[in-house]
């Protein structure tokens, strides 16, 4: 078992073992939502909010071990299989940090919510942003539009633009630090939103250059 695989295991056993020392002292309805002012706006049962992140986190890793190998194009994912592990390793310490700060509110800790996870989506976009730009074509990690999958050239474009656009999104979610809550998740779900669409568009007129 390699190193990778050892932080996600500890990590999920970690995330349920949390769930065990907290469960006594967790009020019956645990505040599970936040609304974009960072205030309370969703409950959920103290079962449901303790256990899906664990749930959750055991289902993914199986998925990340699993789909490499199912890939069609898996000989690609050896090619850049560090880069994939320390992807999957920062998607599960985000996971478990987010989950760390809900048991922290739940248990009465007074901060705000979304100025805490600002450090942690902007270090997840400049990892994604630096790990995109060495994919290979694949199914399992990466901007997978019709025109990506079809050809190696319109992949590497894509994901040469993707890497600087994630960094840059990082950059600029750190700068939304020193704003409101409000402005904080416009950037974070506007940017993403607008970079999703903009490299599909983008994936699409590589495509056709290539095939004019």
């Amino acid at each position: 078992m390699n190193k990778e695989a050892i932080i996600v295991a500890v990590v999920v056993l970690y995330s349920f073992i949390l769930a065990g020392i907290v469960w006594g002292i967790m009020p019956p309805m645990m505040a599970s939502h936040w609304n974009v002012a960072g205030e309370v706006d969703g409950f959920a049962p103290k079962a449901l909010a303790l256990l899906a992140m664990p749930v959750l986190g055991l289902a993914l890793a199986g998925l990340f071990w699993l789909l490499p190998r199912l890939d069609p194009l898996k000989e690609n994912i050896v090619k850049f299989e560090d880069v994939y592990k320390k992807t999957v390793v920062a998607i599960f310490a985000f996971l478990f940090y987010v989950y760390i700060l809900t048991i922290a509110w739940n248990l009465g800790y007074s901060f705000s919510l979304p100025k805490f996870f600002v450090p942690a989506f902007a270090a997840l976009f400049f990892i994604l942003g630096q790990a995109l730009k060495k994919t290979k074509r694949n199914w399992v990690l990466g901007i997978r539009t019709p025109w990506t999958m079809s050809s190696d050239r319109v992949w590497k474009k894509t994901h040469d633009a993707a890497s600087k656009i994630f960094t840059w999104l990082g950059t600029l979610t750190l700068a939304s630090l020193f704003f409101r809550p409000e402005i904080i998740f416009a950037v974070i779900i506007g940017g993403t939103l607008i970079a999703a669409l903009y490299l599909f568009a983008y994936s699409y007129l590589e495509f056709r250059k290539e095939n004019r």
